[in-house]
Parts: structure tokens; sequence; C-alpha cells
């Protein structure tokens, strides 16, 4: 966790910035973070996850929210279930309608959702509703709370 936390997503912070400042382009931070993610990768082939318990199986899907491009952080989070016996799936940038299919295709006790442009904030909510509409998860009808700014 410590590799994650406080060498990997700091590492990836500079590159948000760079971008805004027009200090490097789209090819320089798309290679930085996919070397991040591979890092990520290669530390999880290294550190095997705890079995499920039987009967108990718990399946959580982590992805970039809609209008999303970067996913480290949802592949971070997936790593961390990952290695405490959920069943994990993540998904590529989806937009809406392919993550609300994914969500009615599958039952999940976990949807987890990564935004890391403030924009995306006035969809997201609009996307997690379509999403709990769809899901396959009984539970998951329950009421929905903007996300505070």
């Amino acid at each position: 966790e410590t590799v994650y936390l406080h060498v990997l997503a700091p590492a990836a912070r500079p590159l948000g910035a760079w971008w805004d400042e027009d200090a490097c382009d789209f090819v320089d931070v798309t290679m930085g973070l996919w070397r991040l993610q591979e890092i990520v990768h290669a530390l999880a082939a290294l550190i095997p996850g705890i079995a499920p318990t039987e009967g108990a199986e718990r399946r959580a899907l982590f992805a970039p929210a809609p209008g999303e491009q970067h996913g480290l952080g949802a592949i971070i989070v997936e790593e961390f279930f990952r290695r405490a016996g959920w069943q994990t799936w993540s998904a590529p940038a989806l937009d809406e309608d392919e993550l609300v299919a994914l969500a009615a295709g599958r039952h999940f006790e976990i949807i987890g959702l990564t935004v890391s442009v403030e924009r995306h904030l006035d969809t997201l909510a609009r996307s997690i509703a379509a999403v709990r509409r769809s899901s396959r998860n009984l539970s998951a009808a329950g009421s929905f709370r903007k996300p505070p700014r």
C-alpha cells in the first residue's frame, strides 16, 4: 500500500500539472501514466490476493467515470480490493451507456468510479443514478446523493 499511495500516486500528480501548464504533451503524459500502470501490474503479480471465502463471493467493478481518460486511481483501488479477496473487474474509459450495460449484465456489490477532473462531477451524479437504476444488485436502488464539491 505504501508504494501505491506514497510513490506511484504522487508520481502521477506532476504529469497532470505539467499537462495543464503545457510543459509536456499528450504522448509524454500517456507514456508516463502507462509506465505507472505497468508498475502496479508488476507489483500485483508479485503479491497474491486472499482467497475468497467459499459462498461469500464479493464482486467489484472499478472504472474511470464517463468522460474521464485517466484510470490509474481505479487500477490502484481495484488492486487493494483484489488483495482483500474480492473478485474485481476494471474497465477502461467507458461512456455512460456502456457502464450501464455492464452494471445490468453482472451483479456487483461495489461499482467504483474515479474522477480526476472537476468538470466531470456534474455528469457523475447522472451516471451513478443511471447505473443504480440498471444494476442487477437490488440493494443499489437506494437513494442517491450528489457528491460534495
